[in-house]
């Protein structure tokens, strides 16, 4: 995250993605160990 916050143009915006994809990683993760049971 720092990386994001220390860089600047096509590089900030290849760190965000890289970031973004990270945090849909975890989600994912998240939901696989407490599902939704709401459905």
């Amino acid at each position: 995250m720092v990386k994001v916050l220390k860089s600047d143009g096509e590089e900030q915006e290849k760190d965000i993605n890289k970031m973004l994809e990270t945090i849909n990683v975890l989600e994912e993760g998240v939901k696989d160990i407490f599902p939704d049971d709401n459905n």
